[in-house]
C-alpha cells in the first residue's frame, strides 16, 4: 500500500499592511486568484484527499478555501497553529505521527519548510515551490513514521504559472 503527500505552499499574501503581525496577512489578490484557479484546475486531485493538515494563519486558510470549491466534510481539515511552521524537521515529524488508516494526505504551510521537505523526501530538488504551487508525493510505504530521506517520488510539480499555457 502506497501512501500520498500533497504540500501546498499557500497563495500569494499582501502586505499592504506591513505592521500587521504575520499570522494575520490576508491573500493578496493575484493570490486569490491563483488559489481559485489552482483550485479549479486540480479539483479531482484535492477531492482525492482524505485529510488536509493547514497552518492556523489567515493566508493558508483563504488558500484552502479557495482552492476547495466542492464542499467537504469539516472532519477531513484540521486547522491549527502546530502546521503554521517554516520548519522542514518540524513538519516532518508530525507527519511522521499521522494516522496509519490515513493514506493521502495535504499540509497546505509555508516556505521554507515546504521546499525544503520536497527536496528531503524526493531525489528530485526544485529551487522553490512557488506560491500557491502543489508538489504531489507518492511513498511505497504502509505506514506514516517509516517516512525517510528520499524515499518519495514526486508525481507532480504544479505551479499558478504551469496553467498560464494551457
Amino acid at each position: 500500500m502506497s501512501l500520498r503527500l500533497l504540500l501546498i505552499r499557500h497563495a500569494k499574501s499582501s502586505w499592504e499592511e506591513p505592521n500587521l503581525d504575520d499570522h494575520q496577512r490576508p491573500l493578496a489578490p493575484r493570490g486569490t486568484q491563483a488559489a481559485a484557479r489552482m483550485g479549479d484546475h486540480y479539483q479531482a486531485l484535492l477531492q482525492s484527499v482524505e485529510h488536509f493538515y493547514c497552518s492556523s494563519a489567515l493566508r493558508a486558510t483563504q488558500t484552502l478555501h479557495l482552492m476547495l470549491a466542492t464542499p467537504i466534510s469539516p472532519a477531513s481539515v484540521s486547522i491549527d497553529d502546530t502546521w503554521y511552521t517554516f520548519n522542514e524537521n518540524q513538519l516532518l515529524s508530525q507527519i511522521r505521527s499521522l494516522e496509519e488508516s490515513q493514506k493521502t494526505v495535504s499540509i497546505l504551510g509555508h516556505n521554507p519548510a515546504l521546499t525544503e521537505l520536497t527536496n528531503r523526501l524526493t531525489e528530485v530538488k526544485i529551487d522553490n515551490l512557488p506560491t500557491a504551487s502543489f508538489a504531489l508525493i507518492q511513498f511505497n510505504h504502509a505506514n506514516w513514521n517509516s517516512i525517510t530521506n528520499s524515499c518519495g517520488k514526486l508525481l507532480l510539480f504544479a505551479t499558478p504559472k504551469s496553467l498560464t499555457n494551457r
